[in-house]
């Protein structure tokens, strides 16, 4: 079973894929299978808005997604500490 340290994410924010800016609260354990979770929350979907956490597979979190601008990145790209006001 792998340790958190060694999957360590930086605490930010990230961007998907497909535009959405997540927040990256911290990794955890599964309880019932061990596996690495990554606990986030929506900041650009208005539908998720309100105090709701969310959890993926770490390792879904990292998998290497073709963008629309053609470059593979990870699914969620990190993006720094906050957004950024135009």
């Amino acid at each position: 079973m792998s340790e958190p340290r060694k999957e360590a994410l930086p605490i930010g924010v990230y961007r998907h894929y497909k535009g959405g800016y997540y927040q990256l609260i911290t990794i955890a354990r599964d309880h019932e299978t061990g596996e690495l979770m990554v606990v986030y929350i929506a900041l650009s979907r208005p539908e998720l808005a309100g105090p709701r956490a969310n959890v993926r597979p770490l390792h879904m979190w990292k998998k290497p997604i073709v963008w629309p601008d053609g470059k593979t990145r990870p699914r969620f790209d990190y993006h720094g500490i906050e957004i950024s006001s135009p």
